[in-house]
């Protein structure tokens, strides 16, 4: 078998010997894999590096080949094509780019990568791909979401979305706690990533919040912090309310230390929630 032929089928062969970079077994599950992914991954363990690369094979090895890259913000948009741009500068020979921006890179081979902001979905319409690659997916609008989701609708393409956690909220959260077949869910807290230190964790732990410290490096969901209640508290207020019950002294003493709210809500079996406060 050929050297070329090896580096088609294997991204992990390729990465380690045209681009000096050796992945980690995550990384390695998320080059080889042609489902679509969800990765809930802690800081800094290479999630923006591997999806670089990811991208820089299917580009050279699949000719023609469309890649679409969303960041939440313009600033992130243009660092992740500077790192595939960086990855292309050191493979010999270099492969030839008919264009090659801080936000497009078209292959002479046909591909090409465009890395785009999802803040709002009027800067990512009119796009079709082969492999769409969220990064910090927890940041990207629901609405950047939407209109970027049909891109695959046609070409069948791969759909990965990548991000620490940004509590129980929005697209990334709902696929990543789904149960179901169609995607891939990997899971890596910052403990798997041999290159972050035990001694920095501890001292992060230290000089932050559990929740903040849980989402960074953890993996945690948390809450959402623009929520006005907590999910377990509202659980707890309809399932008294299905047993018609008087309310617990824990949940009348939650309520009490809540802003003031005014509310009144149909709880589905047939009776309804009145809530009082302040």
């Amino acid at each position: 078998m050929t050297s070329e032929i090896r580096y088609a089928l294997d991204p992990v062969v390729w990465a380690r010997e045209c681009l000096h970079f050796n992945a980690d077994p995550w990384q390695a599950t998320f080059l080889r894999s042609s489902k679509n992914l969800h990765v809930l991954v802690s800081r800094q363990c290479g999630k923006t590096t591997v999806s670089a690369v990811k991208c820089l094979h299917r580009a050279l090895y699949h000719p023609k080949s469309s890649i679409v890259l969303i960041s939440p913000t313009l600033r992130q948009s243009i660092l992740i094509a500077q790192k595939i741009a960086d990855f292309i500068n050191v493979m010999k020979p270099r492969p030839e780019l008919t264009t090659d921006s801080t936000t497009i890179l078209q292959f002479k081979n046909g591909s090409r990568i465009t890395s785009l902001p999802g803040g709002n979905s009027d800067t990512v319409r009119g796009f079709s791909c082969d492999l769409l690659i969220e990064d910090e997916a927890a940041r990207v609008s629901e609405d950047a979401y939407v209109a970027c989701k049909p891109f695959v609708a046609t070409t069948g393409g791969q759909v990965i979305l990548c991000s620490t956690a940004n509590g129980r909220q929005g697209h990334f959260y709902v696929i990543g706690t789904a149960d179901d077949t169609e995607w891939q869910r990997l899971i890596i807290p910052a403990t798997e990533c041999p290159r972050i230190p035990a001694a920095f964790l501890a001292a992060e732990k230290l000089s932050m919040d559990a929740h903040t410290y849980g989402q960074e490096y953890e993996c945690m969901w948390g809450e959402n912090q623009a929520a006005l209640w907590s999910e377990d508290l509202i659980d707890a207020i309809f399932q008294e309310c299905d047993t018609a019950g008087p309310a617990t002294a824990a949940t009348t003493t939650a309520l009490n230390e809540l802003p003031a709210v005014k509310t009144e809500t149909d709880t589905g079996t047939g009776s309804r929630l009145r809530i009082w406060s302040g």
